[in-house]
Order: C-alpha cells, then structure tokens, then sequence
C-alpha cells in the first residue's frame, strides 16, 4: 500500500509561502525605491522651477524699476503682465502648485530690498520655499545728481573700542558696518547723518563674541558675513536686524587652518578666498549659497594654489587679483560652483609684484598691485583678458571702490593715501583728487561708496593726530 508522508507534504506549503514572503519583501523594497526615487526627483524638479520663477520675479522687478522707480511700492505683490510689461497685481501670484509673491522694503528714500519669495508644498505634503534677494537703486535719479570728486575732504570720523586699525567697512541704508585688523571687534555705526556717525551696537554682547582675527565683512539685508583667522570658524553669520544687540546665527569651519580672507556677495551667492595652503582640500576659492542667509550653505571649492587678497563676482565669473607673481589677476568661471576647476580658469601676468586690490565696471576691471601700479584690463572677453593701461598709485595699493561708471577712488599706502581717479577713457586714467590723511600713514585697508549718501568710507589705521579714527567718512566740495 502506498502511504502520504504529511510531513512532506507541509513542508513543502512552508516552502512555498517563505518564498511568496520573499518575493512581496523585495517587490515592495522595490517599489519604495522606485516611489522613493520618484519623489526625490519631483522636488528637486520642484525647486529648480522654483528658483526659476524667484529669479523671474526680481528680473521683472528691475524692469519695473527701469520703467519707473516710482512704481516700487513698498509692500507685498504679484507679478502680471499687461499691454506686454511686466505689472504688479494683487499680493501674489499663481503658478501651477507655487505660489510667487515680491516684498519690497525701503533700504533708504532712493535703495530698495527686493525680496521674490516663492512657496510650495511637496508631495509628502512638506512646505517648501526659496527666497532671492536683490538691492534696486534709483539710477535714473542718482544720474541727474551732481556728483563730483574733484575735491575730497574729510568730513568725520570715529574712534571705536581699543587702538587697533580696522581693516573694511561696508554701508548698508543708514548705518555701516566694520571690523578692525587684530581684533574680534565688530561693530554697527549709524551714519544716517554723515557729518556725525555714532556707534550703535557691537558684538560684545554673549550673543555675538566672535573670535580670532575679522578680516572682511559683507553685508545683505539683516545679515553680515565676516571671514576670519579663527581655524574653527574661518565664516561667521551675523543677524542684524537689531542694531543695537546683533547675534551670531552660524559659523563655518571650513576644512583646513587656512585664514578666512575678502568676502563678495553677487546673485545670492557668497564668495570667499582663504590664504593659500599646500594641502588640496583646503580650498583658497569658495562658494556658498545664500538662499537661507542665517545658514550660508558650501556650493563648491576651488584650489587656486596661492593667496588671493580681492575678489570680485559678476555673472557666470568671478574676477581675483592674487599675490601669484605669474597670474596676478585670475578669471574664474563659476557658473556651477560645485564643479570649478582650473581649467576653466584664465589669467593674466602683470608686470610688477603681486595683485592686491580690484573692481569691476562693465567691460573693465582695474586692478591694484603692491607695487603701486594700477591697470585697466579689457574683460569683454572673460576667458582672454587683456591689458589696456596703466596708472602710477606712488605706493601699494590695498582697495578699489567703484563711484559710478566714470570715477573709482583708490586706497594704498601712498602720501594721498585715498586717490579718486577718473576713469572715463580706461586708456588714459587721470587723478582727479587726492586725500592726505594727517598724522602719518592711515594705511585704508578698506575703502566703501555709498551711492546715496554720496560719501566715501575709509577705515585704516588708529593715528593719535588723526584722533585715534579707524573710520572716515569723505565728501567733496562741486566748484
């Protein structure tokens, strides 16, 4: 008689439900990964179509402003189109699943803050959003003014905290902002009235010690960025939307002991140059993005292979005069910043020393070297710059500041320590005023213009018969 062994014939029910158990484990691992993948996609999708549509609000913001600054109503809007211009409607605008609106603070009674802040919610059901931030000016009006520079003065000034020269200042609306050479000190002075600044707040409070050497700072909307000798904190953040008590919102360590140097904002983005390390990870060129500014985030490096003292950031390059004796002034292509690389970068050796200073006007960069020369340098082609002319300073040159298209002011360590040369014809550069600092060298490491106040601001060294003034503030006298 044949038998059924049941044993048998249960195991084998056990084996086929194991491996069904199995096979639905890994279809909906597989699924997941697939949905997981799916989502990821979607908002990185999202995002780039939100940035798209920030960045469409601040251009159609400039058009606006072009057409008539007056149209720059403070407050909340949509963007529209009418009669084919660019109009604001309502207090925001529709876009598919975003929602885009334009915040528009008044900075000073001719610079606006533009803000194209931009909202969604995920698919996950997460609310997203990315802000872009630009400064609008009144040019049209600014233009009509009759700015001349044919005889600077000192107007005032001010002594801060200990003796120690300051090394930068930046002026934002009605206040400026400096940090000084050899020290941790940063402070906030209000320049609303020019002839009489005053300090109004520092970060001496808990809430804002800094430390190690400040070296540059920069500033946008209610932040300030400062680079740093500190080897654990070569970036820090700074909210200052109170005047009074600012505090430190975030602070980069950035791989590496390498020194925070000069510090550049343009498109969102910040740019820093660190001193140069031998090391290939610590990059003496980097890049953060600026969308969440109380936590600037790391884009991308670059290893330059020397020190650059100045940097300046226009478009898809960024301009850099550096202490490299065989490239002097260096182009750097920074359209993606994660993937730089020293191939796409174009130099220029320069005769003389080591760059030091540099701006940048349209298709002309100037750039200043230690060895008291300053050259115009044709850019129009980015990736071939070219020599143009040449213009004796009569000592080091440590900062150049743009005045408007046709005049630039120079700082350096020469008698006329602050030079303002017209730049009209790049050609044939002309001094058109000088300032001599009294009581001995005021070395500016750091000089600033303000369009609307129309002022110059130097900070330099602390000189007894100059009243101990780190900072100066210069006009001039309109024959």
């Amino acid at each position: 008689m044949k038998t059924i062994d049941n044993s048998r014939k249960g195991f084998v029910v056990v084996e086929a439900l194991l491996s069904a158990s199995i096979l639905v484990i890994f279809f909906t691992a597989f699924v997941g990964i697939v949905v997981y993948n799916q989502k990821v996609y979607e908002n990185l999708s999202n995002r780039q179509s939100a940035l798209f549509l920030a960045e469409e609000g601040l251009e159609a913001t400039r058009n606006l402003r072009d057409a008539d600054y007056a149209s720059l109503t403070d407050g909340a809007h949509g963007i529209g189109v009418s009669a084919n211009k660019w109009i604001f409607s309502s207090a925001s605008d529709n876009v598919g699943i975003f929602n885009r609106h334009i915040s528009v603070t008044p900075i000073s009674s001719e610079i606006k803050q533009v803000d194209s802040v931009v909202n969604w919610t995920s698919s996950n059901n997460i609310a997203q959003s990315v802000t872009l931030t630009t400064y609008l000016t009144n040019w049209a009006k600014l233009e009509e003014n009759n700015v001349c520079w044919n005889n600077p003065y000192v107007q005032s000034g001010l002594s801060i905290g200990s003796c120690a020269a300051a090394s930068e200042t930046v002026v934002q609306g009605d206040y400026a902002y400096m940090v000084k050479a050899g020290t941790n000190y940063f402070s906030i002075i209000d320049v609303a009235d020019p002839a009489n600044p005053f300090l109004s707040g520092s970060c001496a409070n808990p809430n804002c010690s800094l430390s190690g050497t400040l070296y540059s700072v920069v500033v946008q909307g209610d932040y300030a960025h400062i680079s740093s000798t500190n080897d654990n904190a070569e970036l820090y953040t700074v909210n200052i939307s109170n005047k009074a008590s600012p505090i430190r919102t975030d602070t980069y360590n950035a791989t590496g002991a390498a020194d925070g140097n000069v510090l550049w904002i343009d498109n969102n983005k910040l740019y820093m140059t660190r001193e140069y390390s031998n090391k290939n990870n610590q990059y003496e060129f980097n890049v953060f993005n600026l969308t969440s500014p109380d936590n600037p985030t790391f884009l991308g490096g670059l290893n330059l292979e020397n020190t650059c003292t100045d940097v300046v950031a226009v478009g898809n390059y960024a301009y850099l005069a550096c202490t490299d004796t065989s490239r002097e002034f260096q182009v750097v292509d920074v359209s993606n910043p994660a993937s730089m690389s020293t191939t796409r970068r174009y130099s220029l050796n320069l005769p003389g020393t080591t760059g030091w200073a540099l701006s940048v006007i349209g298709n002309t960069a100037y750039i200043g070297m230690n060895d008291g020369t300053i050259y115009s340098i044709n850019i129009t082609n980015p990736q071939a710059p070219s020599v143009i002319s040449s213009y004796d300073f009569e000592g080091s040159v440590y900062k150049i500041t743009k005045i408007n298209d046709t005049i630039i002011a120079a700082a350096g360590s020469s008698t006329n320590e602050i030079q303002i040369i017209d730049v009209s014809d790049p050609a044939a550069m002309i001094n058109i005023g000088n300032v001599n600092v009294p009581g001995g060298n005021f070395n500016p490491g750091g000089i600033s213009y303000d369009v609307t106040k129309n002022r110059i601001f130097a900070s330099g060294a602390c000189l007894s018969a100059n009243s101990n003034r780190e900072l100066l503030i210069l006009d001039s006298t309109c024959p």
